[in-house]
């Protein structure tokens, strides 16, 4: 059966897509910090980097070195206050064993086991290298999803 596409094709540009691989996790323990926001749908594009951005500086800003894995971790519910926005929970954690003089007021997560794309950034945390730029969240979107 041929496969359908539903998005326009993906065109790269000064963008580098970075190495990735598929993998199987198993429930994994972490600690993390949740931070939250809410905004409209049509606003929730813009505000995600710009939280993303500085969830993440907040984060390495307290960090020793930067750690060899990091997570970050999003959640999009309806508002529970106003039904025109969503609530958006993005956690940054790392796993239990590596967050010592890491993470302060942490809290346990699981991040629970399935298949994921794990990515692996150099360079920068710009919108080219790094911190999730809308490309490769497209790209993942259309990887995961089967419209057959």
């Amino acid at each position: 059966m041929e496969r359908l596409w539903h998005s326009p094709a993906i065109t790269a540009g000064e963008f580098t897509v970075p190495e990735h691989q598929f993998v199987t996790l198993e429930d994994t323990p972490l600690l993390g910090v949740t931070q939250s926001y809410s905004c409209s749908l049509e606003q929730i594009s813009d505000f995600r980097h710009e939280m993303r951005v500085q969830f993440w500086h907040d984060f390495l800003g307290h960090s020793p070195t930067i750690p060899p894995v990091l997570y970050g971790l999003n959640e999009t519910r309806p508002s529970m206050e106003k039904d025109d926005e969503q609530e958006v929970f993005y956690t940054t954690a790392l796993p239990q064993e590596q967050a010592d003089g890491y993470v302060q007021s942490a809290h346990p997560v699981l991040l629970q086991g399935g298949e994921y794309v794990m990515f692996t950034y150099e360079g920068l945390g710009n919108r080219r290298a790094g911190f999730y730029p809308d490309r490769l969240r497209h790209l993942y979107a259309n990887a995961e999803s089967d419209p057959s």
